[in-house]
């Protein structure tokens, strides 16, 4: 049994299309509807394009992407929820979202109530289990995880739409970005989930501060876990350093520590701690600095 076509564009409108190879919110380099070389039909791929696993810098095309999509659901995704199924019959949409899950969450999802009620054949239940499973990612409940599973659930039902309500989507992802737009010193407007002339403005002068990012303006999976990740690095910095103002004597004097301190190990731990941080979020620390200093 195959992904239906609608299957196919739906999942393909979810995963979102990137082709300049980037790291996802695990510090994964990832490329394509969400390919990394943790894939084995993937890896194959990248081999015999570059010769080696894909890396930060590498392109590929639409063309390319489609392929490889196409590919990666004939040779893992589908063997295994056909697998996990043991031989009973699902219709083509309950098959289409079952695949769906796989491809976003992994074959260990077919071990989760959710798909033991679609194999019990009580597909309303295993639509009322999936819109509560695998919405996290770091501890933290995601809107596009909660968003996804709730296209998936109605999938099973066979109340979906074409592209899992695409629209929908975006307005979810418009708001959420907006909102972390406005947290990292990029003024989108008013926060109304609708993608308009501010907050596209917003998007590019964003996107130009990130040389992997292509700046069209357009909030793509690669700059939404982009945000996502300077939102992290901006709640974690402000965790282990404090005020904003040690920060900027830390960064501005940094270069200039001696190198003969002797300090005992617990404080040449916290050090290295510190600089260990703030090398690691240096540009969001930077850029918040800036526009604390400017608005000052």
């Amino acid at each position: 049994m195959d992904m239906s076509k609608n299957g196919l564009q739906a999942l393909a409108a979810q995963e979102g299309l990137v082709l300049n190879a980037y790291l996802d919110q695990a510090a994964v380099v990832t490329i394509g509807y969400g390919f990394t070389n943790r894939s084995r039909v993937f890896l194959a791929w990248a081999k015999t394009k570059w010769g080696r696993p894909m890396r930060l810098g590498d392109r590929i095309t639409k063309k390319e992407a489609d392929v490889i999509l196409r590919r990666l659901l004939d040779e893992e995704f589908e063997p295994f929820v056909i697998d996990a199924l043991g031989g009973k019959y699902v219709s083509q949409h309950v098959f289409d979202a079952c695949v769906s899950v796989v491809y976003n969450l992994g074959p260990r999802a077919l071990n989760w109530q959710w798909f033991k009620a679609v194999k019990a054949g009580d597909i309303p239940a295993a639509a009322d289990r999936l819109r509560n499973t695998g919405t996290t990612a770091g501890g933290q409940k995601l809107r596009g995880l909660v968003n996804r599973r709730k296209a998936e659930a109605r999938m099973l039902l066979g109340q979906h739409e074409d592209l899992f309500a695409k629209r929908d989507k975006e307005e979810i992802d418009v708001q959420e970005a907006q909102e972390g737009l406005k947290r990292l010193g990029f003024d989108p407007g008013v926060i109304d989930g609708i993608m308009g002339t501010n907050t596209r403005a917003a998007v590019r002068a964003y996107q130009k501060q990130h040389p992997h990012l292509i700046d069209d303006g357009i909030i793509g999976p690669a700059t939404l876990t982009q945000i996502r990740k300077d939102l992290k690095a901006l709640k974690e910095g402000a965790k282990n350093m404090g005020a904003v103002g040690a920060v900027t004597a830390v960064v501005e004097t940094a270069t200039e520590w001696p190198t003969d301190i002797i300090l005992p190990g617990g404080a040449v731990v916290a050090v290295a701690v510190l600089a260990f941080t703030i090398w690691r979020y240096r540009d969001v620390l930077s850029r918040k600095i800036a526009g604390l200093r400017s608005s000052s």
